[in-house]
């Protein structure tokens, strides 16, 4: 793929305009650290223009917890970017198509969206500061040539990430780069159709089942598959992961990196560091980071009406209805539910909460809320970084001053909110 024109006078930032609504995804994470397929989007993105960026737009509230992942100017001034343009690109755009069209933006032109929205900017520093300053909105600059596109391409939701993900694992093929897996494929009954791809230090126990005649499989780096596992393609096992034995990857499921997985999963994206380690069924459902799904959690993915589902994202705004005939939960980082967790359709499980109760959840379940059957209160929060931080140690990590910080920010205002 060529490079970017002339990207030797050219620098790329990615932005986030704050104007999708994600629920509790983007509580600690900006719009392009979303996992929308194989990768960040921010990593397809990437991929797409070839080219990495040389900083980061975000909301202010983020700013510390993006900073301490890149090493990265976060919300610098562009004027002070030394080349003579800046390609801004909205961080909401999954990156699989109109590619070319980000990619051959001349000099004092954007790309715009049928609904008006920002899609990419190729300006100079001075003009996108201007509109970095307006909110990334295309009439702060008049004057500048605006490219329209008859299609909305920006993700809004947390439901359009489903709704991509087909094409979006489509395109991740192209940029999956593993080495040669150096196994025994005697070992693993393979039904042929697409690719079929593991790195070269991935332990496959024998008896694996792998189908790949609707899409690849790609299994990660460390990853390990245990006896007895079947995969259907197309699904991607990230690094360090492990597929517990008797466990059924069904199609269109991504799992991140270092999480452990069992029972039945369809349809979903757990972002990393999660735990769903016993049986129980996971479908169409957003799992974020360091979520533990106690044993025999199970979800719910389709109402008994065969309608579409609705999902409420915050605690102020009314529940949506997402177009979607399957939906399972929506689940924010640091959640963790009880032995036997009943999920409800379309639920949203606010950052941070803990779920104890016998009956199926609540559609809604506000940030940093500790639910049982008699009553729903705040979480304690020396208690709550004490078990934070005793989760991470498992896996070697340390919590950043940064993400301390956020999560604070968070609960009080949680709490102090009346949310909880």
């Amino acid at each position: 793929m060529p490079p970017l024109r002339n990207m030797d006078e050219m620098r790329l930032f990615l932005f986030d305009d704050a104007r999708g609504c994600f629920g509790p995804l983007t509580d600690l994470r900006a719009s392009f650290e979303l996992r929308t397929g194989a990768g960040l989007t921010r990593w397809r993105i990437e991929h797409a223009l070839g080219a990495a960026p040389t900083g980061l737009m975000v909301p202010p509230k983020l700013a510390g917890v993006v900073g301490q992942r890149y090493a990265l100017p976060v919300n610098e001034p562009l004027t002070s970017a030394e080349a003579d343009a800046v390609l801004l690109v909205n961080g909401r755009w999954p990156g699989v198509v109109e590619s070319e069209a980000v990619r051959r933006l001349e000099a004092g032109s954007m790309l715009v969206q049928a609904d008006g929205q920002l899609v990419a900017a190729c300006l100079s520093p001075a003009d996108a500061q201007v509109l970095v300053d307006a909110r990334y909105d295309p009439a702060a600059l008049p004057a500048t040539h605006a490219n329209r596109i008859e299609q909305n391409l920006l993700l809004e939701r947390p439901w359009d990430i489903l709704d991509q993900l087909e094409a979006s694992l489509d395109k991740d093929a192209a940029y999956i780069d593993l080495p040669a897996w150096r196994g025994r494929e005697s070992h693993i009954m393979l039904r042929h159709g697409y690719a079929f791809k593991a790195a070269r230090d991935a332990v496959l126990h024998p008896g694996i089942a792998v189908d790949t005649t609707r899409g690849p499989v790609y299994i990660g780096e460390g990853a390990v598959v245990h006896s007895m596992v079947t995969l259907e393609g197309p699904c991607y096992i990230g690094s360090g992961s492990t597929i517990m034995p008797h466990t059924s990857i069904r199609a269109n499921t991504i799992i991140g990196p270092v999480c452990k997985v069992a029972g039945e999963i369809s349809f979903c994206i757990i972002h990393g560091y999660s735990n769903k380690a016993h049986a129980g069924f996971l479908g169409h459902s957003l799992v974020g980071q360091w979520v533990n799904l106690g044993a025999d959690t199970t979800v719910s993915n389709l109402k008994n009406t065969y309608g579409t589902v609705r999902m409420q994202l915050t605690q102020t705004r009314p529940g949506e209805d997402s177009g979607r005939q399957f939906l399972g939960p929506l689940i924010g980082d640091y959640v963790r539910t009880a032995i036997g967790t009943r999920l409800t359709t379309g639920a949203c499980i606010g950052t941070g909460a803990m779920l104890a109760m016998s009956s199926f959840s609540p559609r809604f379940v506000a940030p940093f809320s500790f639910c049982t059957d008699q009553r729903t209160e705040p979480a304690d929060p020396p208690r709550f970084f004490a078990t934070v931080e005793a989760m991470l140690a498992r896996r070697q990590v340390v919590l950043g001053e940064a993400e301390r910080a956020r999560i604070e920010a968070l609960m009080s205002e949680a709490i102090e909110g009346g949310q909880v």
